[in-house]
């Protein structure tokens, strides 16, 4: 059974391309909404620090965790496909990284040093 992360914030939400996936490949999966409420954001970290037992700077810990907590609901072991998009390329950085690699280096010096003069 798929289990999938729901969010509030759409620019983070990828539950319907998820969805559709699941429903193209006849899966039927469990949609969690994972945004927190604000009184229990601190009780989340100090577990996250707990567990993680080490410093972690990964802004999507939080919601793995949140995820992970409403699957253990309906089931004991969950495999994770966190990691897809560095593995498959899928930020849109990276492709913007790799456009930027074939101008020219005197060309984004040119547009480094206009940048200024296109905010105003």
């Amino acid at each position: 059974t798929p289990f999938i992360a729901r969010f509030d914030e759409p620019g983070f939400d990828e539950s319907a391309a998820a969805l559709d996936l699941c429903r193209r490949i006849g899966l039927e999966p469990v949609v969690f909404d994972v945004t927190p409420n604000e009184a229990e954001i601190p009780a989340l970290f100090e577990r996250l620090v707990h567990h993680g037992d080490t410093p972690l700077a990964d802004s999507s810990a939080l919601p793995v965790y949140l995820l992970a907590r409403a699957a253990a609901r309906e089931v004991k072991v969950v495999l994770s496909g966190d990691g897809g998009d560095e593995l498959f390329g899928g930020y849109q950085t990276y492709r913007a990284t790799a456009i930027a690699r074939r101008i020219p280096v005197p060309v984004r010096r040119l547009l480094a040093a206009a940048a200024p003069l296109v905010a105003r």
